[in-house]
């Protein structure tokens, strides 16, 4: 449980640091997360209907967490049942 558990929380990091887009420093709109989008901010000037959509997701989050969690158990079923030995 232990090592699924940690499966979970380094494949989050991992899919939010390599899907996420910074832009918030040059007027654009950073994003993090994937496959939804949790957290969204911009450090400009935007449109009101843009700033409505900026923010923390609580259900994209858990849609994110899930995917991750998703993704740990099958690479860890798959490591234990494709790189262990047979008996017999």
């Amino acid at each position: 449980m232990r090592v699924t558990l940690v499966w979970i929380v380094v494949s989050f990091v991992l899919i939010t640091l390599s899907t996420m887009d910074k832009e918030a420093m040059v007027d654009g709109i950073s994003s993090y997360g994937f496959p939804q989008t949790f957290y969204s901010y911009t450090g400009g000037k935007a449109e009101p209907k843009v700033y409505a959509t900026l923010g923390f997701n609580p259900l994209a989050f858990i849609v994110d967490v899930v995917f991750a969690a998703l993704l740990a158990v099958m690479v860890n079923y798959s490591r234990k049942y494709l790189f262990t030995k047979s008996k017999g």
